[in-house]
């Protein structure tokens, strides 16, 4: 699933109900996170349950649960467990503008459940990556997007970008990893992730948002949008050989549950590097009834570019993933 790679980090943990204030002091309590992608064969989903901030043990798995898919009410199949990486899959695809509900029983605990209705594709989505190597000075990656709002909803559009880069660590090794962040000086994105870098003379200011850039369309009703934005790399411009940049439409749920996180996880950061971190409440969002985590959906289009590193020249517009 492209997605994978894009939610991995955010699928551990969330809230009950719509929101709720994590302790670490709590009855653990059943978690299922399912992100359901538009096109996709198939679903994976995770059960499991949550542990204080400082158990070190593994998660709990419960691969006897019973975990049943709906789709528009009618069940549509009993996902399987798979030892290979702890989840639940159900090879049915998913269809866009359908609602599904997935629902996870447990004996002796219960049973958790959570409801997904999956955006529609975005019409006329039309992305390009561009990359100019000029030997010395800083090269620039630029990425574009034209798109049409869906109209008669409220959509959640969500932009990042990742690399292909050696792993510091182990040089032989390729990995994917986010970008340092996103320059942006469009006045659509939502501000709460927003950074701004000082500059002067004639440098000026820096706006930029990691690791995501976010558009609500609020007054955008069926409008045409366009957004340009400038991947950062720190000091690995030239190191890189792919480059992906992400478009999602978001359902509600997904929307609110990845917002949470990111703000979470910029809370949760010590106020500097000699202050002692200790573990306070945390505010997540949640649409799983009878336990805590995320059931959301989405559709998602990827953009790569390949960069011959070691020959100058301009590089573009880039090529869908399939």
């Amino acid at each position: 699933m492209k997605l994978a790679i894009i939610l991995l980090f955010f699928c551990f943990l969330a809230g009950c109900s719509e929101t709720v204030c994590l302790r670490n002091d709590e009855k653990p309590v059943l978690v299922l996170n399912a992100v359901l992608e538009a096109g996709c064969d198939s679903m994976r989903i995770e059960l499991t349950e949550t542990k204080g901030a400082y158990d070190q043990s593994p998660w709990q798995r419960f691969p006897e649960a019973e975990v049943r898919v709906y789709e528009e009410g009618e069940l549509l199949g009993m996902a399987e467990y798979q030892p290979a990486d702890s989840s639940f899959v159900l090879r049915q695809p998913v269809k866009a503008e359908r609602t599904y509900r997935i629902e996870a029983r447990v004996a002796g605990k219960g049973t958790v459940w959570g409801d997904t209705r999956v955006p529609e594709e975005v019409a006329d989505c039309h992305a390009e990556l561009w990359f100019e190597h000029k030997g010395w000075g800083t090269p620039r990656w630029i990425a574009r997007y034209r798109w049409k709002d869906i109209p008669g909803r409220e959509n959640y559009y969500w932009f990042t970008a990742y690399g292909l880069d050696y792993n510091g660590w182990e040089p032989d090794t390729l990995t994917w990893h986010a970008l340092f962040g996103l320059d942006c000086n469009s006045t659509l994105p939502d501000p709460f992730n927003r950074y701004t870098i000082i500059g002067e003379g004639d440098e000026g200011n820096t706006v930029f948002y990691a690791p995501y850039i976010r558009v609500a369309d609020g007054g955008m009703d069926g409008q045409e949008i366009a957004l340009e934005y400038y991947p950062r790399t720190g000091f690995n411009y030239g190191s890189l050989t792919k480059t992906r940049i992400v478009f999602l439409s978001l359902d509600a749920a997904l929307d609110a549950y990845l917002k949470s996180c990111i703000l979470a996880d910029w809370n949760a950061m010590p106020p500097d590097v000699e202050g002692i971190w200790t573990f306070t409440p945390t505010v997540m969002y949640s649409n799983v009834h009878g336990g805590t985590g995320i059931v959301g959906s989405c559709t998602v289009e990827v953009t790569e570019l390949r960069v011959e590193k070691a020959v100058e020249g301009l590089y573009g517009p880039g090529k869908p993933v399939k």
